[in-house]
């Protein structure tokens, strides 16, 4: 699963970014390369479960975050045609806004508010998700009038008449065929978003006012600053100066647990003594759709899973425990996999 960035110039996108990857990249690679870095999601859950299994392998979720290059920036826009192939295939996007004011970073013209801002960021996803429609629109007048032809241009102007009344497409409800005619188009605004307020250092004890959640809209406020400086050090020495700085953790763990939660994906876990494992899967899948993300053989063989919560697991401390007490279940291949469910997969 793909998280892409975007933001105004000076907003702060870079320099939150090198905090996820832990280390500065600005001495390597050239200017205008798309950065990637895929990045574990913390999981008390995971790390409680490898010390009860001690296994050879501990293995988090993950989440691959991708930065459109700094070439790419643009006084004008946010959303430059060389940044639009590196966040089109994303599953949700990060908007920073700009929350702070450095004399020795400019604003970007035009830029006032963190509200002013966001609305900017908005528009531009909503234009550019028009102007596909328009193409679209115009490509399927050419075509004739095919039945399936009428049904997307029926479904194209629904969602053109959506943007001119300035509404994101992710607010509205959609079903699994219109998403499904929409994937190919990489709608911006269709993408469910994590707006980060990048405030500076002084401003965490008192915030300023932040632009409220919405539908597949999440708000989060955080200094990318100091979460660089705190990711460039050794963990030793991090406690130390998050303490000097009046903190007790930074808002790293929590911003990637924010847009794990975007992406509307749960954990379940997979146990032994080779590995514990966190496997990422869309919430409301089946049980042989979850075996799948083990391995494909398990869901074309799947005949039953044996179940028990995490919650349940940590109550009795053991999986030994757990049978003696009936507390391991075999769900079949309709069972909907709960976030915190350990699996065993029983195949053919």
């Amino acid at each position: 699963m793909q998280v892409g960035f975007l933001g105004f110039p000076g907003a702060g996108k870079s320099t939150l970014f090198t905090a996820l990857e832990g280390r500065d990249r600005a001495s390597s690679g050239r200017g205008g390369d798309t950065q990637r870095v895929v990045v574990r999601v913390p999981d008390a859950r995971v790390d409680h479960l490898s010390t009860n299994f001690s296994p050879r392998k501990t293995t988090h979720a993950e989440i691959l975050f991708v930065l459109p290059g700094a070439a790419a920036d643009s006084p004008q826009t946010a959303l430059p045609e060389s940044a639009l192939t590196s966040i089109g295939p994303a599953d949700a996007l990060v908007l920073v806004v700009r929350a702070f004011d450095v004399p020795d970073v400019p604003r970007e013209a035009g830029s006032r508010s963190i509200a002013e801002d966001l609305q900017r960021l908005e528009d531009e996803m909503m234009l550019r998700d028009l102007e596909r429609i328009e193409t679209r629109l115009q490509r399927l007048l050419k075509e004739g009038k095919k039945a399936e032809a009428a049904a997307e241009r029926i479904l194209l102007e629904k969602l053109r008449a959506t943007l001119e009344a300035e509404n994101p497409l992710r607010e509205l409800e959609w079903s699994e065929d219109q998403l499904a005619r929409m994937r190919g188009f990489q709608f911006l605004s269709l993408k469910p978003v994590l707006v980060v307020a990048n405030v500076g250092e002084d401003d965490l004890a008192a915030l300023p006012p932040l632009p409220e959640a919405r539908p597949n809209r999440e708000v989060l406020a955080l200094s990318a600053r100091i979460e660089r400086e705190v990711a460039e050090l050794p963990a030793a020495e991090q406690p130390e100066f998050l303490a000097h700085l009046g903190l007790e953790a930074t808002a790293r763990d929590v911003f990637v647990r924010s847009a794990f939660r975007l992406l509307d994906l749960i954990s379940f876990f997979t146990v032994g003594e080779d590995e514990v494992r966190a496997w990422p899967v869309r919430r409301g899948s089946i049980a042989p759709v979850a075996a799948g993300k083990i391995h494909t053989d398990l869901q074309k063989g799947f005949i039953r899973a044996e179940v028990i919560h995490y919650d349940d697991f940590v109550r009795v401390g053991s999986l030994a425990a757990a049978r003696s007490q009936g507390l391991l279940r075999l769900e079949g291949k309709q069972y909907v996999v709960q976030d915190g469910d350990i699996m065993h997969v029983r195949h053919a």
